[in-house]
């Protein structure tokens, strides 16, 4: 007898996917992407999981095999990303990849450097500049370096928006002499920028300043040289037009440089003092150059309780400037009891509000919220008169409201009727209908009524003068059914 020979197979190997070529180093910058095809660098792999990354410059997510990587903001360095490698049959293996997150350049920028002197007997200058970073963050270093020397200055601690661009200025006391300067800054990430050297300081010799008086209008500039400014005002005082609750001021100024003039600040002074203008209130002011209407994005100081409004400006062009002003909070110059300031018609008692803005007030105005139905209308049916929104339901569309159409879905059959037989007065569809099957629909039996009474026929049902009683009582009961269910609300 012979002996069977045992054949024993071992069982196969599930490891984890094989792989074919080293792993790249992946580079990006701040708030860059990248993107890594995983299953062309692994022989047959069953999946892919991130499972952590190190260094917190990056995040990363996968696509199928695809993985997704984004350089943080404000972030750069490097980093690693840890991923599990899953086979086909289970065998799994963890993987790091390296990242490097380069940064951006977006340093900070200092825009229009100026120095001018805030009270020469004592040699005091005033410098100034804007500061804007398109991060939003506020300078970590800002210096003036004046003749070489470096001067570090305070910046207020309250939050500014310096994405928009923030304007500082800071006094310095100036021996005597020419000086010159810059300002440099250093971002929140160690980005630096400053600004060209600027000379021509010459402590000793005094700015001159001058005024002019026209009307509610004063300007003045500070600067050197033999040179002068002149000024020509359009009108004086400046006209102004009141619309409803606003008051439009136009004030045309021409200014001009003649001769050889180093002009380091110009002020705009406008009196809207209650001598000149009333009593008024600055809500906002523009102001545009000559040539082309162009708009000039000035800073302005505004002093509500004195009434005046100052413009400063780095150059004297020529401006045109618009002002709109408002009266103050307590001035009621009719007398009832609404300010002026919240009043349509300051100067009407019976009027203050114009609800649809179409120049009557709500006192005379028929229809104070222009929906086409008129408040009596609104207030009889319930719907709100000042809002447009509400209206009237009118449901067979024929322009006269559910509480006061007899005939609301527009049927041919009045209401009441409907309600004494049982019908829908908000459904038409139904005067096409024969409930009792006798060949005639629900519109034509009321049609024929209304002949039998309007001709005095002996018709009705054939039952005389009965008839007619019993159908009189029965549409007075119906009616005030109807009437009686859209009172309270159940229909309409």
């Amino acid at each position: 007898m012979e002996s069977a020979a045992l054949l024993i197979t071992p069982p196969p190997l599930y490891g984890p996917p094989e792989l074919l070529k080293e792993l790249p180093k992946i580079s990006l910058e701040e708030e860059g992407t990248a993107s890594l095809n995983l299953s062309s660098y692994f022989r047959d792999p069953f999946g892919f999981e991130v499972v952590g990354t190190r260094g917190e410059v990056v995040s990363c997510q996968l696509e199928g095999s695809t993985l997704l990587v984004e350089g943080l903001k404000d972030c750069w360095g490097e980093g690693e990303i840890y991923l599990k490698v899953i086979g086909e049959g289970g065998g799994v293996e963890l993987y790091t990849l390296e990242v490097a997150v380069s940064p951006v350049s977006d340093p900070p920028e200092l825009l229009n450097p100026i120095c001018y002197p805030s009270d020469t007997s004592v040699g005091l200058y005033t410098f100034e500049v804007t500061y804007r970073d398109s991060d939003g963050d506020r300078p970590r270093l800002l210096s003036l370096i004046l003749d070489g020397e470096e001067h570090p200055l305070e910046v207020p601690r309250r939050p500014l928006d310096f994405s928009g661009g923030v304007r500082l200025s800071f006094g310095i006391r100036l021996p005597e002499g020419n000086h010159s300067f810059l300002f440099r800054a250093i971002d929140q990430w160690g980005e630096e920028t400053s600004t060209e050297v600027l000379g021509g300081i010459s402590v000793g010799e005094h700015f001159t300043e001058r005024y002019w008086e026209g009307g509610a209008v004063r300007a003045r500039y500070l600067g050197q040289g033999p040179g002068e400014v002149t000024l020509a005002l359009d009108s004086s005082p400046p006209p102004q037009v009141r619309i409803g609750a606003r008051v439009y001021l136009n004030i045309s100024l021409m200014l001009e440089v003649r001769g050889e003039l180093d002009v380091r600040k110009f002020d705009i002074i406008i009196d809207l003092s209650q001598q000149a203008l009333g009593d008024v209130i600055i809500s906002t002011a523009k102001a545009y150059l000559f040539n082309g209407d162009i708009p000039v994005d000035i800073p302005s100081d505004y002093s509500s309780a004195e009434g005046s409004l100052t413009l400063h400006l780095t150059d004297p062009l020529p401006y045109r400037i618009y002002l709109y002003a408002l009266p103050s909070s307590s001035r009621d110059s009719d007398g009832d009891a609404v300010p002026d300031l919240w009043d349509l018609f300051p100067l009407d008692p019976l009027e203050w509000r114009d609800s649809d803005l179409d120049g009557v007030g709500d006192v005379e105005d028929p229809d104070d919220d222009n929906d086409g139905f008129s408040d009596e209308v609104e207030i009889a049916c319930g719907s709100d008169p000042l809002s447009s929104l509400s209206v009237p339901r009118d449901t067979d569309s024929d322009g006269v409201p559910d509480p006061l159409d007899e005939d609301t879905d527009g049927d041919g059959m009045p209401d009441r009727w409907e309600a004494m037989r049982g019908l829908d007065p908000f459904d038409p569809s139904d005067a096409d209908e024969d409930p009792d099957g006798d060949g005639v629909t629900n519109l034509q039996e009321y049609r024929r009524g209304e002949e039998a009474w309007s001709s005095g026929a002996n018709g009705v049902g054939g039952y005389g003068w009965v008839s007619y009683v019993l159908y009189a009582l029965a549409a007075l009961l119906g009616g005030l059914v109807v009437y009686t269910l859209k009172r309270e609300g159940f229909l309409g």
